[in-house]
């Protein structure tokens, strides 16, 4: 079984290097901030909701307020353990990578 596992690493991540540095896309993300705003997750949140305005604007009026397009960036979100975290932090906190 190891080895199974071993060949599928080497064939889908062959050019990715420090594959346990998952602190790293955490770090640009959430920067050294407990919620989050020292990072680039802030400006990411805010793009995303733009987008969604501006597809919601280009619906008929009569189902812009019935349309939803997931994406969602504002609301209550808890982690594994049940904790309340805010999206930037329950979206980017400890990302580990897997293969397909």
């Amino acid at each position: 079984m190891e080895s199974l596992i071993r060949k599928h690493r080497q064939h889908h991540f062959p050019k990715i290097n420090g594959k346990d540095k998952y602190d790293v896309p955490t770090n640009f993300f959430i920067g050294r901030s407990q919620d989050g705003s020292a990072g680039e997750a802030r400006k990411l949140k805010n793009r995303i909701e733009a987008y969604k305005k501006g597809m919601v604007s280009l619906l008929d009026p009569k189902y812009q307020t019935t349309m939803k397009l997931g994406l969602k960036t504002e609301g209550k979100f808890t982690d594994s353990h049940g904790v309340s975290q805010n999206w930037k932090c329950i979206t980017f906190t400890i990302q580990f990578l897997l293969p397909p």
